[in-house]
């Protein structure tokens, strides 16, 4: 069969410059008149100079940084692809033969045609923007894009607001990032078009400015100030490349592809094993897996000059250190700070800055550590950064059937489970306690909690069930609100402590919940993390709310805190009983109990005993 060549020379420039989106690796062509004689071309991009050709006049091939780089090569009988490009006809583009690969991408073609010089559009809008070009050259452009593509959107809207800089910058913005990364593209191609396109314009300013003044007369100043506009250029040019955004939650999936099939971790997520602050971080289940599971979902909240902590959203704590390279990386409960480092074709390094390691896959294992590894394409230390798609996230825990457990969770959450397992399940809050003769706390009281959402780090009461099972842990979900808070710190409501990392506690004014019952922690205690526990100390009984659930106090009861009135200072008070009830007014404070019947009352925010 007579081979052919389907391509001008800009459009297999394109072709090759757009590895991201198209098959070009093991592309092979001879030129007309030596149709003995096979050439061949490809991209391997985990090399630092991914372009390559074989068979050759460099008798072991070569390699190079661009795709222009490699086509304009003197490497074929003295002259370069884009000097034969008449003689060249190809016979496989990246592996296949040429008819199945346009049958490939006949869709995709024009595709990429448009969307490259859409990129040159927004390069020509920067040079108008910051004043090296008048708006003529732009509007020119996009006259000659419109007569070509009448029906693109992003077009139309263009020359609709072409009065308002603002929004033609917003409308740039919004398709780069969003609508053609949707569509395909890879962001490193897209980045390097532009760059491309904005070198070339400035590059040619500098030489019209020198050709008007001698070389001396080239003030510092001039160079400064192409040198600043340069840089601004590309501040604008990095924010099309898809940074990922603040408050929006990702995937973290590996694109290493150097393990053995066995432990292959190719497109596994980022995942945080519990909700303690000190949970190791490993690879679990690619994003369709992952998409309802918050432990897999992470944000990156900006600490400013370009670095990020990676914030879980199932446990609240940040992606830690390791004190030394290849130990197991652990969440943290302060912010570390990470450069994110873009490598191209849509994958990422995330650097310590502490340290300088790199997030990397450890080989035969699950979990992740830091490591020395270079930041290339497919190697343990690249990840690709992917919106979680659902706003449908949950939480999987387990508690105890038939005993009251505290649970306090980092996210806010937008409904509570009313069944699990067929078992109700029922939430409650603090309401009051009551208090013996000694002004010791025997029981505490509780309200049905009547939200339909719950606060980031509000704790709650919770049971399952009736009867009580000692063996029987329930799983059930939770619903955390996708645009919604995520804390480090749980709140404290009515005494109602809530923890959100795992704490020992030995104090004699506090307990936690057990089957029916509230424990004194007369000796140490583990709260566990997403828990929480009663402080007598701080419950008061609340006017106007219904006792749905009572809890006794197991032992002695919790120790209130119950002052003496010895040794304070004799100011005139009001005494009240433990209801609210004012029974004294405007008396000593010397003689403020004297005479009252056996019981706790209450002078300013202290409870005081009558034995």
């Amino acid at each position: 069969m007579e081979h052919q060549n389907p391509f001008s020379y800009a459009e297999f420039l394109r072709i090759f410059e757009h590895d991201d989106w198209f098959l070009i690796d093991e592309t092979a062509f001879y030129l007309d008149y030596a149709p003995d004689e096979e050439y061949y071309l490809g991209c391997l991009r985990e090399y630092e100079e991914p372009y390559w050709a074989g068979y050759c006049d460099i008798s072991e091939g070569g390699c190079f940084r661009t795709a222009s780089a490699l086509l304009n090569a003197k490497i074929f009988h003295g002259r370069s692809v884009k000097e034969r490009w008449e003689n060249v006809r190809f016979f496989q583009i990246g592996g296949l033969p040429v008819e199945t690969w346009l049958e490939l991408y006949e869709e995709d073609l024009p595709k990429v045609e448009r969307e490259s010089r859409i990129e040159e559009l927004y390069g020509e809008f920067l040079l108008w923007n910051c004043g090296f070009h008048s708006s003529e050259t732009y509007l020119s452009m996009l006259d000659t894009l419109l007569s070509e593509y009448p029906e693109n959107a992003l077009l139309l809207k263009l020359k609709k607001f072409s009065e308002s800089r603002k929004v033609i910058c917003r409308l740039f913005l919004h398709h780069w990032n969003y609508e053609s990364v949707s569509a395909g593209r890879a962001d490193s191609s897209s980045y390097a078009a532009l760059g491309k396109y904005l070198f070339s314009a400035l590059q040619k300013q500098y030489e019209a400015t020198l050709a008007k003044r001698p070389f001396y007369a080239f003030l510092r100043r001039d160079i400064d100030s192409l040198t600043s506009a340069l840089r601004e250029k590309l501040s604008y040019a990095s924010t099309a490349v898809n940074y990922p955004a603040e408050d929006i939650w990702y995937h973290i999936t590996s694109q290493d592809t150097t393990a053995a099939s066995s432990v292959n971790p190719y497109g596994e997520c980022i995942y945080a094993s519990g909700g303690n602050v000190s949970a190791s971080v490993y690879r679990e289940g690619k994003p369709e897996e992952n998409n309802h599971k918050v432990r897999a979902a992470w944000r990156f909240v900006s600490l400013g000059k370009g670095t990020y902590a990676i914030q879980n959203a199932g446990s609240g704590w940040y992606l830690g250190t390791c004190a030394k390279e290849g130990e197991t990386l652990k969440m943290s409960e302060s912010p570390v700070a990470y450069k994110l480092e873009l490598i191209g074709n849509r994958q990422w390094a995330l650097r310590n800055l502490e340290n300088g390691l790199r997030v990397a896959n450890i080989s035969k294992r699950r979990n992740i550590s830091l490591k020395a590894d270079s930041a290339q394409l497919n190697m343990p230390a690249s990840w690709y950064v992917s919106r979680v798609t659902t706003n449908d996230l949950r939480d999987s825990l387990n508690f105890v059937e038939g005993s009251l457990s505290v649970l306090t969770l980092p996210y806010s959450q937008t409904a509570l489970p009313q069944t699990v397992n067929g078992e109700e399940m029922k939430f409650y809050v603090v309401s009051g306690s009551k208090l013996d003769a000694t002004g010791k706390t025997i029981a505490i009281d509780m309200t049905e909690y009547g939200e339909t959402t719950v606060p980031a780090g509000y704790p709650l009461i919770c049971i399952i069930g009736n009867e009580y099972k000692v063996t029987s842990y329930i799983p059930f979900h939770t619903f955390p609100e996708t645009d919604g808070e995520v804390v480090t710190r749980g709140m404290t409501v009515n005494g109602l402590v809530g923890m959100l990392k795992t704490t020992t506690i030995q104090n004699d004014t506090c307990g936690y919940f057990s089957i029916r019952s509230v424990v004194p922690m007369t000796s140490k205690r583990i709260i566990q993390a997403q828990s929480g526990y009663l402080n007598a100390t701080s419950v008061a009984n609340l006017d106007n709310v219904p006792t749905d659930l009572t809890a006794n106090v197991s032992g002695n009861g919790l120790t209130n805190s119950i002052s003496e009135i010895t040794g304070m200072r004799d100011e005139t008070v009001d005494v009240f009983s433990v209801e609210g009830v004012r029974v004294r007014q405007g008396t000593k404070m010397s003689q403020a109990l004297k005479h009252l019947a056996p019981g706790i009352y209450i002078i300013g925010n202290r409870k005081f005993v009558v034995k």
